[in-house]
């Protein structure tokens, strides 16, 4: 044996063993770091439940609760009872008079209990109570949490209830959330009674914020928010009017509204409810002539806001004109008394509607009419068009166009195997009203598509909760306006089927997937596109957006649409 030891310790050729990595050293001597859960079990059991060892006694809602020092400091409400200098802090029985009704015995037991524990079980049931306690001792951990719930609950029935959580208990991703619910249902929701009782209850704190969020989705034209609202303020007005159909309620609020020599707008009973239809984008109201005489003759909107909106569109007007005149090489040949100059323009158009934001346009671009690509995400938020339209069906092709004044900007939208397509139509037989016919033209869109199908509208239980009056409550602030980056392309094969369908992971397209489990989360709800730049040849088309081959019907198409270069936001 110990000869063979020693012929192997003397081999000429021994066995190299691999070096060891400064990395593998590292964790080696790391510190193995692992939660018991015995331990926890124990403490929870022991200190808690039985109350072991306890130092003070919490006496709240009718119960008392041995429970312990050092355990109770996590929470910042008992750090400083404990160690501000207060008359009770070294007493060791203290009674709290909580005067928050939505805080329970339970919620209590729960509450106190995560002092103990590495957990918290939050259901239906229970988080208005959690939140509430957790408010009241000011846990932030858990406040959070409660919020993350019930952000996944917001829906049709528990919307206002939500949002008055929110203000009430200063939440502001709950807010947001119940602000981006109604940004993409308002316009779509069913005529159905349930939908009817809940514009009865949309408070003012909520309804502003969703009317000015450039996302806001819309059927159809700007002028459908402006009948929404109306519908909206008449029956904030009227609480008790029974459920009726969309059209003859619409019929009845112009009667109302109309009746007083007074702009309603402008009385002291509507003041209030001004700044909701103020942040309507009149300037694209004011885009069809029909609907705009018949807001004049009604004398609800006040004259001085369509004033604004004449004078901005106006010189908008001309700026265009004096664009096109630039593209198409004619700007020599003007007569320089008949022509108004474009930078003349932006400093009118500034006075008309607000700071000034000339664009500086790059050397390949010049020459081309259109808000150019440098044009920032957030002017293309503030001054799009938002319109809409539905698709039933997926296997359909189709083809619109959004009618109105559009500076002469006409723009067709196909839809077949599941792509979206834009064409600038320039001949007369394809085009409709004055066209520019510039060879090129800049156009910035973004597309979003949102799955209406088996969406949930029905009412559904949820816990009612004491709050206060929700229109008092502060009103939140828009969405904030994301940075989006600008692409420019070029024209498409006008084939639609030279690309494969289906793709859900292509450049530029965001798909979100959210609702039930199952099968319906794992499919995606809403399909967008980024924020395009499309410098349109005459006639070609463009590629919008491309949706997956599980992407169900019925859908509603939103498209904010900038046609001119925005001298001067809002």
């Amino acid at each position: 044996m110990g000869g063979l030891l020693s012929s192997f310790v003397s081999s000429p050729h021994p066995g190299r063993k691999r070096e060891r990595s400064p990395d593998a050293d590292d964790e080696i001597r790391a510190p193995l770091i692992k939660r018991i859960r015995s331990t926890y079990d124990h403490v929870y059991r022991e200190l808690f439940s039985k109350g072991e060892g306890s130092d003070i006694t919490i006496c709240a809602l009718g119960r008392e609760w041995p429970l312990h020092r050092i355990y109770l400091i996590q929470s910042p409400f008992f750090a400083a009872l404990f160690n501000g200098g207060w008359k009770e802090s070294d007493d060791r029985r203290i009674t709290l008079n909580l005067l928050d009704e939505n805080i329970t015995q339970e919620s209590l037991y729960i509450v106190f209990g995560s002092f103990y524990s590495d957990n918290i079980s939050l259901t239906d049931k229970t988080v208005v109570g959690i939140l509430a306690a957790a408010t009241w001792f000011q846990m932030d951990e858990i406040r959070h949490l409660c919020s993350n719930f019930l952000c996944r609950h917001v829906k049709l029935e528990s919307l206002i209830h939500l949002h008055a959580l929110a203000a009430k208990y200063n939440l502001p991703e709950l807010n947001q959330t119940c602000v981006d619910w109604l940004v993409r249902n308002l316009t779509i929701l069913p005529d159905c009674p349930p939908v009817f009782e809940l514009m009865k209850r949309i408070p003012i704190s909520l309804m502003q914020p969703v009317v000015s969020c450039p996302k806001l989705v819309v059927v159809q034209f700007e002028e459908d928010v402006f009948t929404c609202l109306l519908k909206w303020l008449y029956l904030k007005l009227n609480p008790e009017k029974p459920y009726c159909r969309s059209s003859p309620l619409l019929t009845e609020a112009y009667k109302y509204f109309a009746k007083d020599a007074v702009g309603f707008l402008e009385s002291a009973q509507g003041a209030a409810y001004a700044p909701v239809f103020r942040v309507i984008r009149w300037e694209h109201v004011i885009s069809h002539f029909r609907s705009t005489c018949q807001i004049i003759r009604d004398g609800i909107v006040p004259r001085s806001w369509l004033q604004k909106a004449y004078q901005r569109q106006w010189l908008q007007q001309l700026r265009c004109h004096d664009l096109y005149l630039a593209a198409n090489g004619t700007t020599a040949n003007s007569h320089s008394s008949s022509l108004i100059r474009t930078p003349q323009l932006s400093s009118l158009l500034a006075a008309a509607g607000g700071e000034s934001a000339t664009t500086v346009v790059t050397s390949r671009e010049r020459g081309i009419a259109g808000p150019q690509s440098n044009v920032s995400a957030e002017v293309f938020w503030r001054r799009c068009e938002r319109l809409g339209r539905r698709i039933n069906d997926g296997e359909v092709p189709c083809t619109w166009r959004w009618s109105g004044y559009h500076f002469g900007v006409d723009l067709l939208f196909k839809y077949r195997h599941r792509a979206f397509h834009v064409v600038r139509p320039t001949d007369s037989l394809h085009s409709e009203g004055v066209v520019c016919t510039s060879r090129k033209y800049n156009v910035k869109i973004v597309l979003t598509v949102i799955c209406t199908a088996d969406e949930d509208y029905s009412p559904s239980s949820f816990t009612t909760v004491a709050i206060d009056n929700v229109d008092s409550a502060p009103a939140s602030s828009p969405t904030a306006v994301e940075a989006l980056e600008t692409e420019e392309l070029a024209p498409v094969d006008d084939d639609d089927t030279a690309t494969t369908a289906g793709t859900d992971t292509a450049e530029g397209v965001t798909v979100v997937s959210h609702g039930d489990n199952g099968e319906r989360c794992r499919r995606p709800r809403i399909c967008t596109s980024e924020l395009k730049t499309l410098r349109m040849v005459e006639n070609a088309p463009y590629e919008l957006l491309r949706l997956p081959d599980d992407f169900l019907f019925p859908v509603v198409v939103s498209a904010n649409i900038l046609r001119y270069d925005p001298s001067a936001p809002r």
